[in-house]
């Protein structure tokens, strides 16, 4: 019988469920099993039950110059179910190995050691041990286990082949020959990779959300957005060396993220402010220190321009969380908003714990909304040759996107359209009336727009203003422009309002007769 001497390093090797990676597991020896020994899955799952099954025994443990050996016997009733596996699998061991498979799989390569894996087939075997999941993402302990090397099972269909804990002269040897996806560190423990194992979706929030204290749910067109990604690093990352943890991030058309670190002012009349993606980790407490973010990494460097198949997107990658399982960890990081789909301005996040499948994409919506009014003559036909101005509640001057510039709006076949709005109050003023138009009669009136887009408008107070001008639904607002007073509503507000006009006429002509009169007699007195 081939008996194969090896050292720590290889004779405790596990595969992972699902895949196979060979862990730092501590490998122990002892020359007599005893049914004290235990493995410890990690990442169980609920209602998957996980069965282990006994293939081979450790002994011998002998420290040379500090290494640690193990000799790798197979036990009784197994050896012609792993060469069948090894058969299966395409593996060609030497005659040396042909009362002893065991200390040949131990021989095998990670690639070599999965196909293994996938042909061992254990039907009609006695199982050591059984355990069904409780919850998700939870250790499961398989105990009163003889000290020895296992092939574990899932419910589920997956396979792991794991060193069980051991006592002797082990002890304080670890392995650390990974697979190139992760590294474990565990004591006769493995990591489930369950493939339908759902990994808990994040939450993502704005600055300009629906909340008391925050926002109302709407942002203009040319305004940054500060997106927050929100999740819980798993249970089981302790467990392994290194445990990487990426945010994904997909925003939606309209959205610009710039991810230089100037800000770019190359495309007017927009300014793309820095992304300044940041990560952080919060502590026991579930409190963040937003001065220590952790180091992370962005990809592209350059920007992203958003669209709704989520085919653009950026990635933060933190390279190891372990140590901080349980704990929540963000990304935080700027957008601007340079147009909108239909109102809305999407985006969305996901992320990735080490190697579990992505999440969810959970999505962020913020809306903006706009308004038209159409200029009309006393009938109602569609007039040109207006000009407008519209300020926002700031008082400031905003163009037909809702982006603040100074702007004169001169309509198209008479109606005047804005989009891209955040809720608020818009003032509208007329500025030029159409040629062969009343000047002294023009509209001034507000536009409000509430949260949820509905909107409604109101003529300006001030006698001299609230001249009935404006009129029809809010879907259709019309704004009129008169050739004569005549054509002024004659009751209510308006009709005061006629007056005023008929007065400041009146007082125009007073004045022009007055410059008339001391023109003629300065001529006479000539």
């Amino acid at each position: 019988m081939k008996m194969r001497k090896l050292f720590a390093g290889v004779a405790a090797m596990a595969t992972l469920l699902g895949g196979i990676a060979f862990g730092t597991t501590t490998a122990n020896a002892a020359d007599d099993a005893t049914a004290t020994a235990s493995i410890t899955v990690h990442n169980a799952q609920k209602d998957h039950t996980y069965t282990a099954y006994k293939f081979a025994t450790f002994t011998k443990a002998d420290v040379v110059d500090g290494t640690t050996y193990l000799d790798v016997t197979t036990d009784e009733g197994w050896n012609d179910t792993l060469k069948a596996a090894v058969e299966a699998a395409g593996l060609q061991p030497g005659a040396e190995y042909a009362n002893n498979y065991a200390a040949y799989v131990a021989t095998l390569t990670p690639a070599q050691l999965r196909s293994f894996v996938d042909k061992l087939n254990v039907t009609g075997k006695t199982s050591a041990a059984a355990q069904a999941g409780t919850e998700d993402g939870a250790d499961l302990k398989l105990e009163n286990l003889a000290e020895g090397w296992y092939f574990v099972t899932d419910s589920d269909g997956k396979t792991a082949v794991v060193s069980s804990t051991l006592a002797g002269d082990a002890a304080n040897v670890k392995l650390n020959t990974p697979d190139g996806q992760r590294d474990i560190t565990a004591v006769g423990a493995f990591n489930s990779k369950g493939n339908n194992y759902a990994t808990t979706a994040p939450t993502k929030t704005s600055d300009k959300d629906d909340l008391k204290g925050v926002g109302d749910g709407t942002v203009n067109v040319g305004e940054k957005v500060t997106y927050t990604v929100e999740a819980t690093i798993p249970a089981d990352a302790n467990a392994y060396d290194t445990y990487a943890y990426k945010f994904t991030d997909y925003p939606g058309s309209g959205l610009y993220v710039n991810l230089g670190a100037e800000e770019d002012t190359s495309v007017p009349p927009y300014t793309y402010y820095p992304a300044n993606v940041k990560v952080y980790i919060a502590d026991e407490n579930g409190n963040y220190d937003e001065t220590k973010p952790v180091e992370a990494t962005v990809a592209p460097e350059t920007f992203v321009s958003g669209n709704d198949n989520q085919s653009a997107s950026f990635t933060a990658t933190v390279a190891n969380v372990k140590g901080f399982a349980g704990r929540k960890i963000k990304m935080v990081y700027a957008a601007t908003v340079v147009a909108t789909k239909d109102g809305n301005v999407y985006n969305w996040a996901s992320v990735t714990p080490g190697t579990r499948a992505e999440s969810e994409k959970v999505q962020n919506l913020l809306k903006n909304y706009g308004f038209s009014f159409t200029k009309t003559d006393a009938d109602g036909k569609a007039l040109d040759g207006a000009e407008f101005t519209v300020t926002n509640a700031a008082g400031q001057s905003i163009d037909k996107n809702g982006m603040v510039a100074t702007t004169v709006f001169t309509g198209t076949n008479g109606v005047f359209s804005l989009s891209g709005l955040k809720a608020g109050t818009y003032t509208v003023e007329e500025t030029k009336a159409p040629t062969g138009y009343l000047s002294t009669a023009k509209a001034k009136f507000t536009v409000t727009i509430a949260k949820d887009g509905t909107v409604s408008y109101a003529e300006s107070e001030g006698a001299a203003l609230n001249l009935g001008l404006v009129t029809g639904e809010t879907s259709d607002i019309k704004v009129k422009n008169v050739k004569s007073i005549t054509q002024l509503p004659l009751t209510g507000a308006a009709g005061t309002a006629l007056f005023v006009v008929v007065a400041a006429l009146i007082a125009g002509a007073g004045v022009t007769v007055f410059a008339k009169s001391r023109s003629t007699k300065h001529a006479l007195e000539a």
